[in-house]
């Protein structure tokens, strides 16, 4: 199967390519940015091929003849901007060309390519104030987003299905908080999870300073692009929209509780004056519902806190780009 990834530079495109080629697939990934050598080469042993095709998806003629020239059974669209708080504004243009125009770029494509499936990375942004109001976010919860972004993703879903109502196989997979590998903290990304925050932390041996627990269902990232496989591959008719997240819930404290556990020398503590460990809000979101994604994704997800952790430390020590965390232990 051909599947091409949009957004395959980013953090979450990069684990939807490794996803795809462990399972052996033709994955192009399209990104304006060239992929990263290193994951280039981390991924030389696995099973599928990998092409990339630097390539913008507001640039609706060419993305148009890539989808009619290389095929695709599938698309994943993940391509997006997300910037932080204080930049939304100066960005807002470039969440909406990219966010919107270029969903529909991608759409208008998929319709000209035949396309069989299509899969829109939304997210639970989507939800906004809703977020706050309700004990456990169900995908039929009337969104109320409150940001830029939260606002653009929201407009392309709602534009999607319409294409979906025209005859396009198309989803919303509405992605709710992740971390792990690959992430990276850039422009286009403004908003890196505290768990990234505080690997860099680490790194530099600093002190780790909460301003709260932080209590959320947080998503491993190689588990949220797992979903996302099965999602593109289930053989049956797909929701209009599908919650993408863990189904449980842990704090950024236990994380940092976790990290102890496997041995890395972190000093941290919850500090609500002067934390320096950004949790982009006040408050802590409710969960995500996955009653529609636990027969679609079956054994979901397969990390619970410590396993991620231990995977997560193992890619860090691994990764050629950063090197190894700094102020290791070796742990009981």
């Amino acid at each position: 199967m051909t599947v091409l990834v949009t957004g395959g530079s980013g953090f979450v495109g990069l684990n939807l390519v490794e996803a795809l080629l462990k399972r052996g697939e033709s994955v192009v990934s399209c990104d304006s940015q060239p992929l990263p050598a290193n994951a280039v080469a981390r991924w030389a042993g696995l099973p599928g091929s990998l092409h990339s095709e630097l390539l913008d998806v507001r640039e609706g003629t060419a993305l148009t003849q890539l989808v009619r020239e290389i095929r695709p059974d599938r698309i994943i669209h993940a391509a997006a901007v997300s910037p932080a708080e204080k930049d939304e504004l100066v960005m807002a243009q470039a969440c909406v060309s990219v966010n919107i125009a270029g969903t529909v770029n991608l759409l208008d494509a998929a319709v000209a390519g035949h396309v069989g499936r299509v899969v829109i990375v939304s997210s639970a942004a989507v939800y906004g104030a809703a977020g706050f109001l309700q004990p456990e976010l169900q995908e039929t919860t009337p969104p109320q987003p409150a940001s830029v972004y939260a606002a653009s993703k929201f407009a392309a879903e709602r534009i999607a299905l319409r294409y979906r109502k025209a005859g396009l196989d198309v989803t919303a997979a509405r992605l709710g908080s992740v971390f792990g590998p690959w992430e990276q903290a850039a422009p286009t990304r403004g908003t890196p999870s505290p768990m990234w925050q505080i690997m860099q932390l680490a790194r530099s041996g600093a002190p780790v300073r909460l301003p709260r627990p932080g209590c959320r269902d947080w998503l491993y990232v190689r588990d949220a692009a797992d979903a996302m496989a099965a999602v593109l591959y289930h053989s049956e008719r797909l929701p209009e929209v599908v919650n993408i997240a863990a189904g449980a819930q842990f704090s950024v404290a236990d994380f940092c509780g976790q990290l102890a556990v496997e041995g890395l020398d972190l000093t941290w503590t919850i500090d609500p004056v002067a934390p320096n460990v950004d949790f982009h809000g006040s408050a802590d979101r409710a969960p995500l519902s996955i009653g529609h994604l636990t027969p679609i994704a079956g054994d979901f997800p397969r990390h619970d806190l410590r396993s991620a952790v231990r995977d997560y430390l193992v890619w860090a020590a691994d990764e050629s780009a950063s090197g190894p965390l700094e102020h290791p232990r070796r742990g009981s």
